[in-house]
Order: structure tokens, then sequence, then C-alpha cells
């Protein structure tokens, strides 16, 4: 029987959860959202003490978004970059929903629902809004996407993660995580801020004080 860290989304776990069929096609783009996955060469440290390598997008499947993390000597391959690995049981369903979501527009949401052992769990995108934020690596443009996993059949575990993406370069600069019922064994999934990122051919630096 899988743990619940098993199922945990992949911003948190370098190495995620989910697989299915993949698809290859390319998700359309908008000006105001120029890539789903950060540049080859992008790197991030965030506050609970991680560095992001970025490689990229898959060159055959263009929504998984690749990077290698610190301390991890497997590379992450994560659908659009917020969402599960591109290898596990649910990531068909996954790739369906951040399908709809993407390009990223205020107002654009999408969800579906899973079983697993006997119980069940709806997942849900929703872009909340645009916002400028500050944190310790700079002042970034971003897109506030949340991502709720909330229990169904029984599983009354509900958790909602908040995902700040900067516009330019698509790194994920800040998450908050909240788990609003039940509990996870041991560790808690962290929160954390961008402590330094850069992006080829710019860093973006720590603002004046």
């Amino acid at each position: 029987m899988r743990t619940f860290w098993a199922l945990l989304p992949a911003c948190f776990l370098s190495v995620a959860c989910q697989s299915g069929s993949m698809s290859s096609a390319t998700p359309s783009r908008s000006e105001s959202y120029k890539a789903a996955c950060p540049p080859n060469g992008a790197m991030k440290r965030t506050s609970e003490g991680r560095e992001f390598i970025y490689m990229g997008s898959d060159p055959s499947d263009p929504e998984v978004c690749e990077w290698s993390v610190s301390g991890r000597a497997q590379k992450s391959r994560i659908l659009y970059g917020i969402g599960v690995a591109a290898e596990n049981e649910h990531a068909e369903e996954n790739r369906q929903a951040l399908r709809k979501i993407f390009p990223l527009e205020v107002g654009k949401s999408a969800s579906y629902s899973v079983l697993d052992n006997y119980t069940g769990r709806r997942v849900s995108y929703t872009v909340v809004s645009e916002q400028t934020i500050t944190v310790p690596a700079g002042t970034f443009d971003t897109f506030l996407v949340e991502n709720s996993w909330k229990g169904e059949l029984g599983n009354n575990f509900h958790m909602v993660e908040r995902y700040w993406i900067d516009k330019d370069s698509s790194v994920v600069v800040k998450v908050e995580s909240n788990i609003l019922n039940g509990y996870i064994r041991g560790r808690r999934i962290p929160s954390w801020d961008a402590l330094r990122v850069s992006v080829p051919n710019s860093v973006i630096q720590k603002p004046k004080t």
C-alpha cells in the first residue's frame, strides 16, 4: 500500500509520484506567458536549502520540464513545472488538467478525481491572480496558481499549495503549502521563497534595502 508521500505533488519531491500515457502535443503560448518550462541553464536557490538547475523542456515532450536538485541523483521530469512526474500513474489526468490552464490566464481552472487504495481525492488548479511580489531573490511579475488536493470517498485530507510563477522565466519563485485538514506523517511539506534566481544572460539581483 502506497504512503501519502507517494502521492504528493512534485514541486516538493524532486522524484514524484504518478505515471500514465503521454502526449507529444506542444502546449500553446501567449505573449503574457512565454513558456511553460524555465530555460535550460536557469538556476534557483530556495530558503529551505535546495538548489535547482533547470534543463528546459524535454525535446520529445515539451509539456515536461526537466531539472536537477542538489543532493539528489535522479533528474526530475515534471509536467508544466508544477504538476506531477511525467512517468507516474495519474500523469495523463494531470496533463489534461494543466493543458486547460496553460498558457496562464487569470480565471482559468481545471480539476479531476482519482481513486487510490479504495479512497479518492480531487485535484484542482486555479489561476488566481497576477501579482508583483518581492522575495529575497528580487521582485517578480507573477501568476499565482493554486493547487488543491481534497479527499473524497471517506478521505478527509485537504491541502492547498500556492505557486508564484515568474512571467518572464517560468521559474516558481515562491511556494506556500497549507494543510487545511488531516495530517502527514513525518516531515511537513515546506513553504519557501527563492533566495536567488538566475537565467541565461541575466542574473536577478537581491533588491537593495
